[in-house]
C-alpha cells in the first residue's frame, strides 16, 4: 500500500513538472491541438499586408482559413474594388507570441477594418493598427457592414464570435439599416457582435473566432 501511494505521489509530480515545463515554454495543450493550416498571403479579395506577414502568424484550423477565403470573395463579389487586409491568425504550433493573449488554437484572426478615401476609394493597408476616433469618416461604414454580413452568412463555418467597439458596432449596424438591410441579419450580427471586457476594446481592428469541432 505505502508502495502504490508513494507510485501514485510520484506521477502526479512528474504531470506537475510537466505542466510547468509546458507553462514556461509558452506551450499548452489546448493551444497545440489544431490542425495547422497555413492561409495564403495573397488570394482572390484579400491580402496580408507586410506588417503581418512578417510574423508568420498564419495559420489556422480548416473551418477558419476556409471562412476566411469564402468570405474575401463574398465581399469582393459584392464590391468588385474591395480587399480585405488579414492581420494574425496564429502560429502553426499554437506558441504564445508577444502581440496577442489569444491566437493560440487556430481559431482567431484580426481582420484589418475597411477604411476609404472622401471619394470613396479604398485605403492601402497601413503599417501598424491604430485606434478609430469616434467619428473618424476614414472609416467605411458599408465595406465593413458587408464584411460583417459575409461571415455571419457563411453557412459552412460556425462563428461564435466578433470582438469590436461598441461605438463601431454601432455606426455599422445604423449604415446597414439605411440600406435596408434584412432586420433578421442585424439583429444576428448584433448579438455575435461584441466589445471584449478581459482586453482592448478592439477600436482598431476586427477579431473573429471560429467554433471548434
Amino acid at each position: 500500500m505505502s508502495f502504490l501511494g508513494h507510485d501514485g505521489r510520484m506521477r502526479r509530480g512528474l504531470a506537475v513538472v510537466v505542466l510547468l515545463l509546458c507553462s514556461s515554454l509558452g506551450l499548452s495543450a489546448e493551444a497545440s491541438r489544431f490542425t495547422a493550416v497555413p492561409l495564403p498571403l495573397l488570394g482572390p479579395g484579400y491580402v496580408v499586408p507586410p506588417t503581418w506577414a512578417a510574423r508568420g502568424l498564419h495559420f489556422g484550423t480548416p473551418e477558419l482559413v476556409g471562412l476566411l477565403q469564402r468570405t474575401a470573395k463574398r465581399v469582393r463579389a459584392w464590391d468588385h474594388t474591395a480587399t480585405l487586409y488579414i492581420g494574425d491568425l496564429s502560429l502553426p504550433n499554437g506558441a504564445a507570441t508577444r502581440w496577442h493573449r489569444s491566437h493560440r488554437r487556430g481559431i482567431d484572426a484580426d481582420l484589418l477594418l475597411f477604411t476609404a478615401h472622401p471619394n470613396g476609394a479604398q485605403l492601402p493597408p497601413p503599417r501598424a493598427m491604430k485606434p478609430f476616433a469616434r467619428n473618424d469618416r476614414s472609416l467605411d461604414l458599408w465595406r465593413n457592414w458587408l464584411l460583417a454580413k459575409a461571415l455571419v452568412t457563411d453557412g459552412t463555418t460556425s462563428l461564435t464570435h466578433l470582438f469590436l467597439a461598441n461605438f463601431i458596432k454601432r455606426r455599422v449596424l445604423e449604415q446597414a439599416r439605411a440600406h435596408g438591410e434584412d432586420p433578421r441579419l442585424l439583429a444576428k450580427v448584433s448579438h455575435l457582435c461584441t466589445q471584449p471586457t478581459d482586453s482592448s476594446r478592439h477600436d482598431d481592428h476586427l477579431h473573429i473566432r471560429v467554433g471548434t469541432r
